[in-house]
Protein backbone atom coordinates (compact mmCIF):
# COMPACT_ATOMS: atom_id res chain seq x y z
CA UNK A 1 0.00 0.00 0.00
CA UNK A 2 1.27 3.46 -0.89
CA UNK A 3 1.00 5.88 2.03
CA UNK A 4 2.04 9.52 1.91
CA UNK A 5 3.31 8.86 -1.65
CA UNK A 6 5.94 6.47 -0.28
CA UNK A 7 5.99 2.70 -0.61
CA UNK A 8 7.87 2.34 2.70
CA UNK A 9 10.30 -0.20 1.28
CA UNK A 10 13.18 0.80 3.62
CA UNK A 11 11.69 0.03 7.02
CA UNK A 12 13.66 -0.37 10.24
CA UNK A 13 12.14 -1.66 13.46
CA UNK A 14 12.79 0.88 16.21
CA UNK A 15 12.65 -1.55 19.12
CA UNK A 16 12.23 -5.29 18.59
CA UNK A 17 11.35 -5.73 22.26
CA UNK A 18 8.20 -3.61 22.07
CA UNK A 19 5.00 -5.60 22.12
CA UNK A 20 3.55 -3.16 19.59
CA UNK A 21 6.45 -2.51 17.25
CA UNK A 22 7.07 0.75 15.43
CA UNK A 23 8.94 1.11 12.16
CA UNK A 24 10.74 4.07 10.64
CA UNK A 25 10.92 4.47 6.89
CA UNK A 26 14.37 5.28 5.60
CA UNK A 27 12.92 6.98 2.52
CA UNK A 28 10.34 9.39 3.95
CA UNK A 29 11.32 9.38 7.63
CA UNK A 30 7.80 8.63 8.86
CA UNK A 31 7.17 6.37 11.89
CA UNK A 32 4.31 3.88 11.84
CA UNK A 33 2.85 0.63 13.14
CA UNK A 34 1.36 -2.31 11.25
CA UNK A 35 -2.40 -2.30 10.86
CA UNK A 36 -2.57 -6.03 11.66
CA UNK A 37 -1.96 -5.18 15.34
CA UNK A 38 -4.34 -2.24 15.58
CA UNK A 39 -7.07 -4.14 17.47
CA UNK A 40 -4.68 -5.33 20.19
CA UNK A 41 -2.78 -2.05 20.44
CA UNK A 42 -5.82 0.20 20.86
CA UNK A 43 -7.47 -2.13 23.38
CA UNK A 44 -4.56 -3.30 25.55
CA UNK A 45 -1.68 -0.96 24.75
CA UNK A 46 -3.13 2.48 23.91
CA UNK A 47 -0.29 4.16 25.83
CA UNK A 48 2.24 2.66 23.41
CA UNK A 49 0.83 3.96 20.12
CA UNK A 50 1.99 7.58 20.29
CA UNK A 51 5.75 7.25 20.70
CA UNK A 52 8.63 4.84 20.13
CA UNK A 53 12.03 4.57 21.77
CA UNK A 54 15.08 3.23 19.94
CA UNK A 55 16.49 0.13 21.59
CA UNK A 56 20.15 1.08 21.21
CA UNK A 57 20.05 4.79 22.03
CA UNK A 58 16.72 5.27 23.89
CA UNK A 59 15.97 8.26 21.66
CA UNK A 60 12.24 8.95 21.37
CA UNK A 61 10.40 9.09 18.05
CA UNK A 62 6.83 10.30 17.57
CA UNK A 63 4.55 7.94 15.66
CA UNK A 64 3.56 10.08 12.67
CA UNK A 65 1.43 7.82 10.47
CA UNK A 66 -0.33 5.61 13.00
CA UNK A 67 -1.38 2.22 11.66
CA UNK A 68 -0.48 1.37 8.07
CA UNK A 69 -1.21 -1.78 6.05
CA UNK A 70 1.62 -4.16 5.18
CA UNK A 71 4.34 -2.89 7.52
CA UNK A 72 5.43 -5.73 9.82
CA UNK A 73 7.72 -8.57 8.72
CA UNK A 74 4.88 -11.08 8.47
CA UNK A 75 2.70 -8.79 6.34
CA UNK A 76 5.68 -8.03 4.10
CA UNK A 77 6.33 -11.76 3.72
CA UNK A 78 9.85 -11.72 5.13
CA UNK A 79 8.88 -13.77 8.18
CA UNK A 80 9.44 -12.95 11.87
CA UNK A 81 13.00 -12.54 13.10
CA UNK A 82 13.72 -14.09 16.52
CA UNK A 83 14.38 -11.62 19.31
CA UNK A 84 14.39 -13.72 22.50
CA UNK A 85 14.03 -11.84 25.75
CA UNK A 86 16.03 -12.36 28.91
CA UNK A 87 15.23 -15.03 31.44
CA UNK A 88 13.13 -13.90 34.38
CA UNK A 89 11.12 -15.75 37.00
CA UNK A 90 8.31 -17.59 35.21
CA UNK A 91 9.94 -17.15 31.80
CA UNK A 92 12.98 -19.40 31.65
CA UNK A 93 12.12 -21.85 28.85
CA UNK A 94 13.27 -21.17 25.33
CA UNK A 95 9.66 -21.33 24.16
CA UNK A 96 8.55 -18.52 26.49
CA UNK A 97 11.62 -16.44 25.69
CA UNK A 98 11.33 -16.78 21.90
CA UNK A 99 7.53 -16.63 21.60
CA UNK A 100 7.01 -13.89 24.19
CA UNK A 101 5.49 -11.48 21.66
CA UNK A 102 3.25 -14.03 19.97
CA UNK A 103 2.06 -15.18 23.39
CA UNK A 104 1.12 -11.61 24.36
CA UNK A 105 -0.54 -10.56 21.12
CA UNK A 106 -2.47 -13.79 20.54
CA UNK A 107 -3.65 -13.87 24.16
CA UNK A 108 -4.78 -10.24 23.99
CA UNK A 109 -6.61 -10.94 20.74
CA UNK A 110 -8.33 -14.04 22.10
CA UNK A 111 -9.36 -12.24 25.30
CA UNK A 112 -10.71 -9.35 23.24
CA UNK A 113 -12.84 -11.63 21.04
CA UNK A 114 -14.19 -13.45 24.09
CA UNK A 115 -14.95 -10.19 25.92
CA UNK A 116 -16.79 -8.60 22.99
CA UNK A 117 -18.81 -11.80 22.48
CA UNK A 118 -19.84 -11.70 26.13
CA UNK A 119 -21.08 -8.13 26.27
CA UNK A 120 -17.97 -6.29 27.43
CA UNK A 121 -16.91 -3.11 25.67
CA UNK A 122 -13.25 -4.12 25.44
CA UNK A 123 -10.80 -6.87 26.18
CA UNK A 124 -9.37 -4.88 29.08
CA UNK A 125 -12.82 -4.56 30.67
CA UNK A 126 -13.51 -8.26 30.24
CA UNK A 127 -10.12 -9.28 31.69
CA UNK A 128 -10.65 -7.06 34.74
CA UNK A 129 -14.17 -8.34 35.31
CA UNK A 130 -13.31 -12.03 34.91
CA UNK A 131 -9.57 -12.51 35.56
CA UNK A 132 -9.87 -16.29 35.90
CA UNK A 133 -11.36 -16.50 32.42
CA UNK A 134 -8.53 -14.34 31.06
CA UNK A 135 -5.99 -16.67 32.69
CA UNK A 136 -7.72 -19.68 31.14
CA UNK A 137 -7.57 -18.09 27.70
CA UNK A 138 -3.87 -17.32 28.13
CA UNK A 139 -3.19 -20.94 29.04
CA UNK A 140 -5.09 -22.16 25.98
CA UNK A 141 -3.18 -19.77 23.72
CA UNK A 142 0.11 -20.96 25.18
CA UNK A 143 -0.75 -24.62 24.61
CA UNK A 144 -1.87 -23.89 21.05
CA UNK A 145 1.36 -22.05 20.24
CA UNK A 146 3.43 -24.82 21.82
CA UNK A 147 1.66 -27.36 19.62
CA UNK A 148 2.28 -25.13 16.60
CA UNK A 149 5.97 -24.89 17.45
CA UNK A 150 6.21 -28.67 17.75
CA UNK A 151 4.68 -29.24 14.30
CA UNK A 152 5.61 -26.11 12.35
CA UNK A 153 7.97 -23.86 14.34
CA UNK A 154 8.09 -20.13 13.73
CA UNK A 155 11.53 -19.90 15.32
CA UNK A 156 14.49 -22.24 15.42
CA UNK A 157 16.32 -22.03 18.72
CA UNK A 158 19.88 -21.10 17.84
CA UNK A 159 21.38 -20.52 21.27
CA UNK A 160 24.43 -22.62 22.19
CA UNK A 161 23.88 -25.27 24.82
CA UNK A 162 25.65 -25.30 28.17
CA UNK A 163 27.95 -28.09 27.00
CA UNK A 164 28.83 -26.17 23.82
CA UNK A 165 29.68 -22.98 25.77
CA UNK A 166 31.81 -24.82 28.32
CA UNK A 167 33.67 -26.77 25.64
CA UNK A 168 34.19 -23.76 23.37
CA UNK A 169 35.81 -21.74 26.14
CA UNK A 170 37.59 -24.64 27.82
CA UNK A 171 35.89 -24.09 31.17
CA UNK A 172 37.07 -26.45 33.88
CA UNK A 173 34.35 -28.33 35.76
CA UNK A 174 35.11 -29.24 39.38
CA UNK A 175 32.89 -32.11 40.48
CA UNK A 176 31.78 -32.47 44.09
CA UNK A 177 29.70 -35.27 45.57
CA UNK A 178 26.78 -34.49 47.81
CA UNK A 179 23.92 -36.03 49.76
CA UNK A 180 20.67 -34.31 48.90
CA UNK A 181 17.73 -34.03 51.27
CA UNK A 182 14.17 -34.97 50.35
CA UNK A 183 10.98 -34.13 52.20
CA UNK A 184 11.95 -30.71 53.55
CA UNK A 185 9.76 -27.62 53.17
CA UNK A 186 12.29 -25.42 51.34
CA UNK A 187 11.67 -24.77 47.65
CA UNK A 188 15.34 -25.00 46.70
CA UNK A 189 17.64 -27.99 46.72
CA UNK A 190 19.31 -28.65 50.07
CA UNK A 191 22.25 -30.87 50.88
CA UNK A 192 23.53 -32.39 54.07
CA UNK A 193 26.39 -30.09 55.05
CA UNK A 194 28.74 -29.84 57.98
CA UNK A 195 26.22 -28.05 60.21
CA UNK A 196 22.93 -29.34 58.82
CA UNK A 197 20.98 -28.68 55.64
CA UNK A 198 22.51 -26.06 53.35
CA UNK A 199 21.99 -24.75 49.84
CA UNK A 200 24.29 -25.66 46.97
CA UNK A 201 26.30 -22.43 47.29
CA UNK A 202 27.00 -22.91 51.00
CA UNK A 203 27.82 -26.59 50.43
CA UNK A 204 30.43 -25.58 47.85
CA UNK A 205 31.67 -22.84 50.18
CA UNK A 206 32.28 -25.45 52.91
CA UNK A 207 34.37 -27.47 50.47
CA UNK A 208 36.47 -24.50 49.35
CA UNK A 209 37.06 -23.35 52.92
CA UNK A 210 38.52 -26.79 53.63
CA UNK A 211 40.88 -26.14 50.70
CA UNK A 212 42.16 -23.01 52.43
CA UNK A 213 40.16 -20.43 50.47
CA UNK A 214 38.48 -17.36 51.84
CA UNK A 215 34.99 -17.59 50.32
CA UNK A 216 33.03 -14.47 49.34
CA UNK A 217 29.43 -14.81 48.20
CA UNK A 218 29.23 -12.68 45.15
CA UNK A 219 26.81 -12.93 42.20
CA UNK A 220 26.00 -9.68 40.40
CA UNK A 221 25.16 -7.06 43.04
CA UNK A 222 28.75 -6.24 44.18
CA UNK A 223 29.67 -5.44 40.59
CA UNK A 224 26.73 -3.04 40.38
CA UNK A 225 28.04 -1.38 43.54
CA UNK A 226 31.56 -1.25 42.12
CA UNK A 227 30.23 0.35 38.94
CA UNK A 228 28.07 2.82 40.85
CA UNK A 229 30.90 3.99 43.09
CA UNK A 230 33.57 4.32 40.39
CA UNK A 231 31.44 5.65 37.52
CA UNK A 232 28.78 7.91 39.05
CA UNK A 233 30.70 11.16 38.59
CA UNK A 234 30.82 10.61 34.83
CA UNK A 235 27.30 9.24 34.37
CA UNK A 236 25.68 12.01 36.40
CA UNK A 237 27.95 14.83 35.28
CA UNK A 238 25.99 17.92 34.19
CA UNK A 239 28.26 18.29 31.14
CA UNK A 240 26.27 15.47 29.52
CA UNK A 241 23.70 17.49 27.58
CA UNK A 242 21.31 14.51 27.52
CA UNK A 243 21.15 14.21 31.30
CA UNK A 244 17.70 14.61 32.82
CA UNK A 245 16.57 14.92 36.41
CA UNK A 246 14.61 11.78 37.28
CA UNK A 247 12.99 10.57 40.46
CA UNK A 248 12.59 7.05 41.83
CA UNK A 249 11.71 5.37 45.12
CA UNK A 250 14.50 4.24 47.40
CA UNK A 251 15.25 0.53 47.10
CA UNK A 252 15.61 -0.05 50.85
CA UNK A 253 11.92 0.21 51.71
CA UNK A 254 12.00 3.87 52.69
CA UNK A 255 9.19 5.88 51.05
CA UNK A 256 11.53 8.76 50.30
CA UNK A 257 11.89 9.71 46.64
CA UNK A 258 15.42 10.20 45.33
CA UNK A 259 16.38 12.54 42.52
CA UNK A 260 19.36 12.11 40.24
CA UNK A 261 20.72 13.12 36.87
CA UNK A 262 20.55 10.26 34.37
CA UNK A 263 20.67 10.17 30.57
CA UNK A 264 17.80 8.28 28.86
CA UNK A 265 20.26 6.03 27.04
CA UNK A 266 22.10 4.95 30.20
CA UNK A 267 22.92 1.26 30.09
CA UNK A 268 22.34 0.86 26.37
CA UNK A 269 25.19 0.27 23.90
CA UNK A 270 24.33 3.60 22.30
CA UNK A 271 25.36 5.34 25.52
CA UNK A 272 28.90 4.00 25.31
CA UNK A 273 29.16 5.08 21.68
CA UNK A 274 27.79 8.55 22.39
CA UNK A 275 29.97 9.09 25.47
CA UNK A 276 33.12 7.40 24.18
CA UNK A 277 35.36 10.46 24.65
CA UNK A 278 34.02 11.16 28.15
CA UNK A 279 34.44 7.50 29.14
CA UNK A 280 38.03 7.41 27.92
CA UNK A 281 38.79 10.62 29.81
CA UNK A 282 37.16 9.27 32.98
CA UNK A 283 39.31 6.14 32.90
CA UNK A 284 42.43 8.14 32.12
CA UNK A 285 41.95 10.68 34.91
CA UNK A 286 39.83 9.03 37.60
CA UNK A 287 40.26 5.23 37.49
CA UNK A 288 43.80 4.68 38.85
CA UNK A 289 46.10 1.86 37.83
CA UNK A 290 47.35 1.13 41.35
CA UNK A 291 45.38 -0.69 44.03
CA UNK A 292 45.99 1.81 46.83
CA UNK A 293 44.81 4.69 44.65
CA UNK A 294 41.77 2.70 43.49
CA UNK A 295 40.84 2.07 47.13
CA UNK A 296 41.25 5.75 47.96
CA UNK A 297 38.96 6.70 45.06
CA UNK A 298 36.43 4.05 46.09
CA UNK A 299 36.27 5.32 49.66
CA UNK A 300 36.12 8.95 48.52
CA UNK A 301 33.25 8.37 46.09
CA UNK A 302 31.19 5.86 48.06
CA UNK A 303 28.97 8.40 49.79
CA UNK A 304 28.33 10.48 46.66
CA UNK A 305 27.39 7.41 44.66
CA UNK A 306 24.45 6.47 46.87
CA UNK A 307 21.71 7.64 44.51
CA UNK A 308 23.09 5.74 41.52
CA UNK A 309 23.69 2.68 43.69
CA UNK A 310 20.11 2.89 44.95
CA UNK A 311 18.93 3.05 41.35
CA UNK A 312 21.03 -0.02 40.50
CA UNK A 313 19.81 -1.96 43.57
CA UNK A 314 23.38 -1.94 44.93
CA UNK A 315 22.66 0.03 48.10
CA UNK A 316 23.23 -2.49 50.90
CA UNK A 317 26.34 -2.01 53.02
CA UNK A 318 27.29 -5.70 52.69
CA UNK A 319 27.21 -5.38 48.90
CA UNK A 320 29.43 -2.29 49.00
CA UNK A 321 31.86 -4.09 51.32
CA UNK A 322 32.23 -6.95 48.80
CA UNK A 323 32.75 -4.42 46.01
CA UNK A 324 35.55 -2.82 48.02
CA UNK A 325 37.09 -6.26 48.63
CA UNK A 326 37.10 -6.84 44.86
CA UNK A 327 39.03 -3.59 44.42
CA UNK A 328 41.42 -4.59 47.20
CA UNK A 329 42.15 -8.16 46.11
CA UNK A 330 41.90 -8.22 42.32
CA UNK A 331 44.66 -6.80 40.11
CA UNK A 332 43.84 -3.16 39.25
CA UNK A 333 43.84 -3.87 35.52
CA UNK A 334 41.08 -6.44 36.12
CA UNK A 335 39.03 -3.91 38.08
CA UNK A 336 39.37 -1.49 35.17
CA UNK A 337 38.39 -4.22 32.71
CA UNK A 338 35.26 -5.01 34.72
CA UNK A 339 34.23 -1.35 34.69
CA UNK A 340 34.93 -1.06 30.96
CA UNK A 341 32.90 -4.17 30.28
CA UNK A 342 29.93 -2.86 32.23
CA UNK A 343 29.87 0.63 30.78
CA UNK A 344 30.03 -0.75 27.23
CA UNK A 345 26.55 -2.32 27.50
CA UNK A 346 25.44 -2.20 31.11
CA UNK A 347 21.97 -3.76 30.92
CA UNK A 348 23.29 -6.67 28.87
CA UNK A 349 26.37 -7.26 31.01
CA UNK A 350 25.07 -6.68 34.52
CA UNK A 351 23.65 -10.20 35.09
CA UNK A 352 25.19 -13.66 35.13
CA UNK A 353 28.21 -13.02 37.39
CA UNK A 354 29.44 -16.09 39.32
CA UNK A 355 28.23 -17.16 42.75
CA UNK A 356 31.53 -17.21 44.64
CA UNK A 357 34.81 -15.32 44.73
CA UNK A 358 37.62 -17.49 46.10
CA UNK A 359 40.69 -15.88 47.68
CA UNK A 360 43.88 -17.55 48.90
CA UNK A 361 46.96 -15.39 49.35
CA UNK A 362 47.55 -13.63 46.03
CA UNK A 363 45.38 -16.17 44.24
CA UNK A 364 41.80 -15.37 43.25
CA UNK A 365 39.15 -17.12 41.17
CA UNK A 366 35.42 -17.08 40.50
CA UNK A 367 33.15 -20.11 40.37
CA UNK A 368 29.52 -20.72 39.49
CA UNK A 369 27.77 -23.39 41.57
CA UNK A 370 25.27 -25.79 40.06
CA UNK A 371 23.45 -28.58 41.80
CA UNK A 372 22.41 -31.88 40.34
CA UNK A 373 20.08 -31.22 37.40
CA UNK A 374 20.75 -27.46 37.32
CA UNK A 375 21.98 -25.76 34.16
CA UNK A 376 23.44 -22.39 33.23
CA UNK A 377 21.06 -19.56 32.43
CA UNK A 378 21.43 -17.53 29.26
CA UNK A 379 22.89 -14.65 31.29
CA UNK A 380 25.47 -16.99 32.80
CA UNK A 381 26.41 -18.42 29.40
CA UNK A 382 26.75 -14.88 28.08
CA UNK A 383 29.01 -13.98 31.01
CA UNK A 384 31.22 -17.00 30.30
CA UNK A 385 31.50 -15.85 26.67
CA UNK A 386 32.41 -12.33 27.79
CA UNK A 387 34.88 -13.58 30.34
CA UNK A 388 36.66 -15.74 27.79
CA UNK A 389 36.78 -13.00 25.15
CA UNK A 390 37.38 -9.92 27.25
CA UNK A 391 37.55 -10.11 31.06
CA UNK A 392 39.82 -13.18 31.34
CA UNK A 393 39.10 -13.70 35.04
CA UNK A 394 40.08 -17.10 36.51
CA UNK A 395 36.84 -19.10 36.46
CA UNK A 396 35.54 -22.63 36.73
CA UNK A 397 32.17 -24.31 37.14
CA UNK A 398 31.48 -26.29 40.32
CA UNK A 399 28.98 -29.10 39.85
CA UNK A 400 27.57 -30.93 42.89
CA UNK A 401 26.48 -34.39 41.85
CA UNK A 402 23.86 -36.32 43.74
CA UNK A 403 25.48 -39.44 45.20
CA UNK A 404 22.48 -40.32 47.35
CA UNK A 405 19.26 -38.86 48.72
CA UNK A 406 18.05 -39.04 52.32
CA UNK A 407 14.53 -38.51 53.57
CA UNK A 408 13.96 -35.64 55.97
CA UNK A 409 10.91 -35.14 58.14
CA UNK A 410 9.23 -31.75 57.59
CA UNK A 411 10.17 -30.57 61.10
CA UNK A 412 13.84 -31.43 60.50
CA UNK A 413 14.22 -28.77 57.79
Amino acid sequence: MITNKCRHEELECINQHDTIRKYKCGSCGEVMMCACEQDVAQDFRPHQVQKARWLETKKVEVVTLGFVEGICEICRGTGPIPHPVAEIFGRTSKFDRYYWRELSIEAYRAIRLWALANGYSSGVEGAKAEPDEAKRIKREVRERLKALHASDPIYEYSEPSQAEVLKKHDVEIKKLDGTYARGHSARRSLLVGEAGLVGVEEYAAEFYRRQGYEVVFCESAPFHALFGVMMWTMIQHPSDVDNQMVGFARRDGDKEMLMMLRPPDFGAPGYAARRRVAIDEHFSRYIPKQTDELLWAFDYWESGSENLRQYLWAHESETVAVARLIVQRLPPQKVRSILRHLVTDYWRHYCGWPDLLLLRGEEYAFTEIKGSGDSLSQDQKRWIESNALYLELPFWLTKIHRTRTVDMKPDES
